[in-house]
């Protein structure tokens, strides 16, 4: 499963919008050098990243991810593996329900090191958080993909 969400990008009177469907609280103008300089996929991937992790921190719901695969003409953003994982430990932390500090009990860990692995910015070691699935009883599989051109 990969953690996917797509954008669009508006034109209203000369201002381009970045818009992301799935957390209309991204509002991100982008200039035309973005646009010529490709860099409104990094644009998008900072604001959805920010979103997320404000969601986190007031311990909001997380969108089911959109449909969307390689090779769609459908732009979209696409979350690192460790920071896809990150996101679905926190899904499985409130879909469990409870407070951090007994989650964190639950997983072995303290809660400074829950609040490291809740932080997407953090560079968390892989390991940790593997082993925070193994303690709920489950497991992370991994998959390699041939990028599409």
């Amino acid at each position: 499963m990969s953690l996917t969400y797509a954008y669009e990008l508006n034109e209203d009177e000369g201002v381009y919008v970045l818009d992301v469907p799935k957390f209309p609280e991204i509002v991100v103008s982008v200039t035309h050098e973005d646009i010529e300089s490709a860099q409104v996929r990094s644009i998008a991937e900072d604001a959805v990243r920010n979103a997320l992790q404000a969601r986190i921190d007031y311990n909001d719901e997380i969108p089911d991810a959109d449909a969307v695969t390689a090779g769609s003409d459908v732009p979209y953003v696409s979350l690192s593996p460790l920071v896809q994982s990150k996101i679905l430990l926190y899904k499985e932390y409130r879909k469990r329900g409870g407070h951090r500090a007994d989650f964190a009990k639950v997983l072995g860990v303290t809660q400074t090191t829950l609040s490291r692995i809740f932080d997407l910015s953090h560079n968390s070691r892989f390991d940790v958080v593997i082993g925070a699935f193994e303690s709920l009883g489950l497991s992370v599989e991994a998959e390699v993909r041939v990028r599409s051109a």
